[in-house]
């Protein structure tokens, strides 16, 4: 029996709320479209502050991954600029790297 890769997703109307809270004009509309590149950003973001988080406890000889290396790691991934991660979370994501090496 062939098993189906499974991957986490975003609801739409949690990605509409969240954009929603930051719009100016409670009348601004999103597209379809826009709530889909929004939540492969969000997922993207998510990966990377995972990544970030294991190594972290890897470099504290750490076999589990707490919110305290989360925490270490989220003022880097705050400051690293968004173009890096994004990239980088999406050569990794299309196989690209292997993230053990990276």
């Amino acid at each position: 029996m062939e098993e189906k890769a499974t991957s986490a997703t975003f609801k739409k109307e949690t990605v509409q709320r969240l954009m929603s809270l930051h719009f100016k004009d409670e009348k601004t509309k999103v597209s379809n479209d826009a709530l889909i590149l929004i939540s492969e950003l969000l997922k993207l973001f998510i990966m990377e502050a995972a990544a970030r988080s294991a190594k972290q406890a890897k470099t504290e000889e750490n076999e589990l991954v707490s919110i305290d290396h989360f925490e270490k790691i989220l003022p880097q991934l705050y400051l690293t600029p968004s173009y890096t991660f994004i990239v980088r979370a999406s050569l990794i994501y299309d196989g690209v790297f292997d993230q053990k090496k990276i």
